[in-house]
C-alpha cells in the first residue's frame, strides 16, 4: 500500500520500508523456476558495503541482519566490503 510506505518512510521507520518493499512482496510470489520445474535461487548483490555513510551503516547493517531471514530461501545476498569491524559485529552476531 503506498500511503503505508509514504508514513513508514515520513517516519523513517526503515525496517518497515524494507519489509513493504522487499519481504512482503517476495514472500508472495513463486519460486522462480526453470524448465525443469527447480527452483531457481536470485542473487542480490551489494557492492561496497563499508562505503555507506557511517551514520546510516549501523541501521541498514541492523535491516539486513534481522530482515533477511523474513525473505524466502530462494533470495541470496552477495555483499562486497572492507573489512570492517562494525560489519563483521552486525552480520556474524547470530552466527554460532
Amino acid at each position: 500500500d503506498e500511503s503505508e510506505l509514504e508514513k513508514a518512510t515520513a517516519k523513517g521507520d526503515s525496517m518497515k520500508v524494507f519489509e513493504l518493499l522487499f519481504i512482503i512482496p517476495l514472500n508472495k510470489m513463486d519460486p522462480p523456476r526453470d524448465h525443469d520445474g527447480n527452483i531457481c535461487p536470485k542473487l542480490i548483490v551489494i557492492d561496497a558495503l563499508d562505503e555507506i555513510h557511517e551514520k546510516h551503516l549501523e541501521e541498514f547493517l541492523r535491516i539486513l541482519r534481522d530482515g533477511w531471514s523474513e525473505l524466502p530461501p530462494w533470495i541470496k545476498l552477495f555483499i562486497t566490503s572492507r573489512r570492517y569491524d562494525i560489519i563483521k559485529k552486525y552480520l556474524f552476531a547470530k552466527v554460532s
